[in-house]
């Protein structure tokens, strides 16, 4: 087998945030590039330690007699991952560690956070990650369990910071795996974009027509608008004309600042006598 130096590579987290946790029974992303639930909500800044994954593989070797190892079952295998929460005044941290129920409120306004014995949920988790030339990896957990917080060292030569480690368990969501992990190269992801089914048409005055917006990601959130409201306007997708002219119905999402659209030249003919 040959070997290939391009398939070496460290990870640095996607920019926008590297581990998003939502309720389990939040519809999962099946590829690298699918969509993220609304419900998925990024934890912010890791520490640079990084995160670290345990595969813990048990097996159970079985002897002939004389002492010979003649089976060697596997009796568990788990994963577990591990990784520094940096952002302590994040209200989405102090949840994982203290539990959903016992933080209320925000910096901002006044947060709370109470400290007591109450059992932690489980949670689905998607880590995203950034590999060598651009591969993107994502990692999706349906259920995992918090099973351990490290020692937490409030100083003044370092930050505070919630050493945290979740167990992944097998769930039906994933068919029975206990997790799931995405890769594919960063060039196959499009920008983002608005495309309408129609660039042109002809109404007739006090016509209607309808336009639709694909978007991607799916699901993006369309604001219509109309450069003359006295030739048409436009509420939904839907045009209607108002009086004779043209004019031009935009169709635009916003992603991550910045906004993208799609336009449709629309004629409206007045309606003969």
């Amino acid at each position: 087998m040959s070997q290939t130096a391009a398939n070496v590579s460290a990870a640095k987290p996607k920019v926008g945030g590297a581990i998003y946790r939502a309720p389990v029974g939040t519809p999962l992303p099946t590829s690298a590039l699918s969509e993220l639930d609304s419900a998925f909500v990024s934890l912010g800044y890791m520490s640079d330690a990084g995160l670290k994954r345990a595969i813990n593989l048990s097996t159970n070797p079985i002897k002939a007699w004389g002492g010979d190892t003649i089976a060697n079952p596997q009796t568990d295998k788990s994963e577990q991952y591990t990784f520094e929460a940096a952002e302590v005044l994040n209200p989405e941290v102090q949840k994982v560690v203290n539990g959903d129920s016992n933080v209320t409120g925000s910096v901002s306004t006044g947060m709370t956070v109470k400290i007591n014995t109450k059992e932690l949920e489980d949670h689905a988790y998607v880590i995203e990650e950034i590999l060598r030339g651009g591969v993107l990896k994502r990692t999706v957990i349906a259920r995992a369990s918090v099973t351990s917080i490290a020692e937490v060292a409030d100083t003044n030569n370092d930050i505070i910071k919630y050493g945290i480690t979740i167990r992944a368990m097998a769930d039906e969501a994933l068919n029975g795996d206990t997790a799931r992990e995405y890769y594919i190269s960063g060039s196959a992801a499009p920008d983002p974009y608005v495309e309408l089914n129609l660039h042109s048409v002809l109404i007739l005055e006090d016509g209607t027509t309808t336009l639709t917006a694909t978007t991607y990601p799916e699901g993006q959130t369309v604001t219509w608008s109309s450069g003359s409201s006295s030739v048409a306007t436009v509420s939904g997708g839907v045009v209607t004309a108002e009086g004779a002219g043209n004019t031009i119905i935009t169709a635009a999402i916003t992603k991550d600042g910045v906004t993208y659209t799609d336009t449709c030249t629309v004629v409206v003919q007045a309606a003969s006598n």
